[in-house]
């Protein structure tokens, strides 16, 4: 029987999305079909990098030079909503203007862009009843159908069974591992008069630290229009919407703005690892497999829901770039050849974020939770490139020693204690 494509995508959201728009743009030979469950795509999001990011921490310039590939911009940049040139952080002992390209897409934007560039390659309202790694059950008006391709990609986020507690522990944690927690929630505002911001404010610390380290975030779309978000990082997902709410809108009052309208809300609960998931443990013996892999018959899994997201940060749009470009690149599109390629570019991203988990336990486990800021204030005193390679995931040995070095923002001896309460992981593993 014919295949139906030659890749079908299993979730229109960030990381699906951007697999098939690099695929139509790099692999234009290749019939994707993109399969959405809502009406449309990249659901109710607003997604934020730092340019660097899309170049491991290096300016195009340099990545260039270096021998590295060009920055992806070039096929992201119809997606993008807005960019600036610059950004802004603050705390209580430190404020800092960081002269580097920051962007923003918003989910409606994402949902023209594809639907423009892939059209009838897309099929939204559309129900996955089952998935392997190369058939398709779907239920779609009001019919079933079932669809194959040689290669299957699940890119659905973040489901129920992902939260599941490490053994032994019964606080709620990411594929078995202990977490903390990145929560939010954001308001698009329309105001009565300009706001003034030239700039996005990442961070605004200067605010009362409850509930763990508590920040605000503000993008600003036009002179009247901007996101504000209030953020934290706490030991809890639970969302207080009532309380929540108000403080948005007393932050707004207290910086002068007028609400004309909040024009639309989001909101999020992202796990950070303190812990290695379980979906970072390879059996070292499948990464030798190569071409099909017929012990495997589960679709290849990307996205949030599979552990591509930093750890610290909880920005998964890297990763998703990441993840599009190198599956892209690889020859044979079929799910063994990949899935096997996969495997081990997976293995050095998991090694990397041994790293990244120690500092969420620096931050979550040795700080105070009304002092974890501090952790952010020192951090953002280092050189631009140090905290733009921390971003992008690709924090050099160096770096590490300049994050760590200092006075300690933490009481060391809490800090060190908690090498012993983690099973597998040894300061050694940091070098």
């Amino acid at each position: 029987m014919a295949a139906d494509a030659d890749v079908i995508i299993v979730g229109g959201g960030l990381a699906g999305g951007l697999l098939a728009l690099r695929l139509r743009t790099a692999r234009p030979d290749v019939s994707v079909l993109l399969l959405e469950r809502e009406s449309t795509l990249g659901g109710n999001h607003t997604w934020s990098f730092h340019e660097s990011d899309l170049t491991g921490g290096q300016s195009p310039r340099t990545a260039s030079k270096s021998g590295e590939r060009e920055s992806p911009m070039a096929w992201i940049q119809p997606l993008i909503s807005k960019s600036w040139t610059s950004h802004s952080v603050h705390f209580p002992r430190r404020e800092r203007v960081l002269e580097r390209p920051y962007h923003a897409i918003r989910s409606e934007r994402f949902h023209e862009v594809l639907m423009d560039r892939l059209g009838s390659q897309i099929w939204l309202n559309t129900k996955v009843q089952a998935l392997t790694d190369f058939n398709v059950s779907v239920e779609r008006d009001g019919e079933t159908h079932q669809l194959s391709a040689p290669l299957v990609i699940d890119a659905r986020g973040l489901r129920g069974e992902d939260f599941r507690p490490r053994e032994g522990e019964t606080q709620p944690g990411f594929s078995g591992a202990v977490c903390a927690w990145q929560k939010f929630i954001g308001f698009d505002i329309r105001l009565k008069a300009p706001h003034g911001l030239e700039r996005p404010i990442l961070k605004d610390a200067c605010v009362p630290q409850i509930d763990g380290y508590r920040f605000f975030y503000c993008l600003p779309w036009d002179e009247k229009r901007l996101l504000v978000e209030e953020t934290y990082y706490s030991d809890s997902p639970d969302l207080n919407w009532p309380r929540i709410e108000k403080s948005i809108v007393a932050y707004v009052e207290r910086r002068g703005w007028q609400i004309d309208e909040i024009e639309r809300k989001e909101h999020g609960s992202l796990p950070l690892p303190l812990t290695q998931p379980e979906v970072d443990k390879i059996d070292p013996s499948l990464l030798e497999l190569s071409n099909e892999n017929f012990d495997d018959f589960s679709p290849i899994r990307i996205s949030t829901g599979s552990g591509w997201f930093h750890s610290v940060t909880g920005y998964s749009f890297p990763d998703a770039i990441r993840t599009a470009e190198f599956i892209s690149k690889i020859p044979e599109l079929r799910s063994g050849r990949v899935r096997a390629e996969l495997r081990r570019e997976r293995k050095t991203w998991a090694d990397r974020q041994t790293f990244y988990r120690m500092l969420n336990r620096f931050l979550f486990k040795a700080a105070e939770p009304c002092l974890r800021y501090q952790v952010l204030e020192h951090f953002y005193g280092l050189p631009e490139e140090v905290i733009e390679r921390f971003y992008a995931g690709t924090t050099s040995a160096s770096d590490r020693m300049r994050i760590l070095g200092g006075k300690p923002p933490v009481r060391v001896a809490r800090a060190l204690k908690q090498w012993s309460e983690v099973r597998g992981e040894s300061m050694g593993s940091l070098a």
